[in-house]
């Protein structure tokens, strides 16, 4: 399976509004919205189970010694009983884990004061301020039983933003080296480096200056010295050089600034700048994503007229849905809406204009073509 991931900007752009949380949080929260992009993007039929034992293998987190620990104070119990809330009904989410899932689920994160770029036929919009999101919109708590023992997992649901981003807002990390940029505490740097090439790229520039304080946030380093913390920050990026996806990727150029006496300045290049080579990259990687924000927003619209059939096993739903996509004569306004919501979210007014008639003839497409869609 592929080893890149797409993931929503935000995580990268607001690594430190995650630090508000205890640091086991904090990083569980980050892993599990990285499991969800992935899951998303290479599990469509199966995506929206969350299985721990799963999830702790793809991250190399040890399950019996980490996840399933009591939290020290769930958010879920800050002035509620246990005892009444399980009268009431609520399943109870007090572990680590569930905590991060329960906080992903109940917190509404407003980033404020912060920047991003979104991406439209290969242009790129800046905004000063982003609006609220929600990351997962149901949370459900399930017992299995295995043998002589319960197996837990959690069936959730992602907001429409936040798959939108996914498909919009986004920028590739490789899963491997993620893993070991946490295992030298270097990720905040790791995930907006991923983030910068992106974005140099996209708007076919090859370097750029990077602020000192902003690297030192990256890096959480809380050192005034800094001489210390250059030192630091050399070290983490000669770290994320030997990563797999960043090796011959970039060179740092330190130079010294006029209001400065020592060399704090950092000049960010990609080597081997090609604009050809990434205008291929960027075309292929804009059509691949267009795709699959199309099969999202079809599959969508079929659990929405299908309710029942959300969670049931991932095979049954493939062939429920695969037949749906053959009958032409079955929901063809709820078809031709998601393709018109295709359309609104990925394409230029002009280009829109020039596809709507398609629309009209969208559920004949899907029956020729249903292949394209699984």
């Amino acid at each position: 399976m592929n080893d890149l991931i797409r993931i929503d900007k935000n995580i990268s752009h607001h690594y430190g509004y995650f630090k508000k949380y205890s640091s086991d949080d904090s990083k569980l929260m980050y892993l599990i919205l990285i499991y969800f992009a992935e899951e998303h993007q290479n599990n469509l039929f199966g995506f929206g189970t969350f299985d721990p034992v799963k999830f702790c293998k793809k991250f190399k987190l040890e399950p019996n010694n980490y996840i399933w620990k009591k939290h020290n104070n769930p958010k879920q119990l800050i002035g509620e009983n246990k005892e009444e809330l399980r009268k009431k009904g609520f399943e109870i989410y007090d572990t680590i884990l569930e905590n991060s899932l329960y906080c992903l689920l109940t917190d509404v994160f407003q980033f404020t004061g912060g920047t991003f770029y979104l991406q439209k036929e290969g242009v790129y919009q800046k905004n000063n301020m982003l609006e609220s999101i929600q990351f997962i919109t149901s949370l459900n708590k399930i017992e299995i039983k295995v043998a002589k023992t319960v197996k837990k997992e959690y069936q959730y649901q992602l907001s429409e933003n936040f798959l939108k981003n996914l498909s919009f807002l986004f920028f590739n990390i490789k899963k491997t080296s993620l893993i070991q940029s946490f295992s030298k505490k270097n990720e905040g740097l790791y995930l907006f480096i991923k983030d910068l090439v992106n974005v140099l790229k996209g708007k076919k520039q090859q370097s750029i200056c990077l602020k000192f304080d902003l690297l030192k946030d990256k890096l959480n380093i809380q050192s005034e010295n800094s001489k210390y913390t250059k030192q630091k920050i050399k070290k983490a990026f000669s770290d994320l050089q030997e990563l797999e996806d960043l090796k011959s990727i970039f060179e740092i150029n330190w130079y010294k600034k006029k209001e400065h006496n020592y060399y704090y300045g950092v000049e960010f290049v990609l080597k081997n700048f090609d604009t050809q080579n990434i205008n291929r990259e960027v075309e292929l990687l804009r059509r691949e994503t267009n795709e699959h924000y199309l099969k999202t927003l079809l599959i969508k619209a079929f659990e929405r007229r299908y309710p029942q059939f959300v969670w049931i096993d991932a095979s049954e739903k493939k062939e429920k849905y695969k037949m749906w996509l053959q009958k032409e004569e079955i929901d063809t306004e709820t078809k031709k809406a998601a393709f018109i919501d295709y359309l609104a979210g990925t394409v230029n007014e002009e280009f829109k204009k020039k596809m709507l008639f398609k629309a009209e003839n969208f559920h004949i497409t899907l029956k020729n073509e249903y292949e394209k869609f699984l």
